[in-house]
């Protein structure tokens, strides 16, 4: 186990927004900004309801290895058209993670994804 100090002025923080679309047959989209960051909230919008039971998917590819990855989003489509998620409790990712979001798409839908959030620059030397 380790842990790491990290002193975070709120004048580090610059808000960010990652958009994505699609009409294929799968949604495989991944954020990785190659820094730290918080997630602020993930709207998803889909062009028709889904005619059978698929799921969105997010979930995060840690860069301290696969013993601490995990999903957050696994929401059922086919009686949802329009997702808003926003995280209860901040959600901060460190840097080299990376969230992917994941969807198999029935016929002829059209989605557009947006993901909106705060990067923090890299800390000072603290010591």
């Amino acid at each position: 186990m380790s842990f790491t100090k990290t002193r975070l002025p709120v004048g580090r923080y610059e808000f960010f927004q990652f958009f994505a679309e699609g009409s294929a047959a799968a949604m495989d989209e991944s954020l990785a900004p190659g820094c730290a960051f918080e997630l602020a909230d993930i709207r998803l919008h889909l062009s028709v309801l889904h005619a059978s039971a698929e799921y969105f998917r997010a979930y995060v590819s840690a860069v301290q290895g696969s013993a601490y990855n995990g999903g957050f989003i696994s929401q059922l489509m086919s009686t949802v058209s329009d997702l808003y998620w926003s995280p209860s409790a901040p959600m901060l990712f460190q840097r080299g993670d990376q969230v992917r979001f994941t969807m198999n798409l029935s016929s002829a839908n059209v989605w557009g994804l947006t993901v909106s959030g705060w990067s923090v620059a890299e800390p000072v030397d603290l010591t």
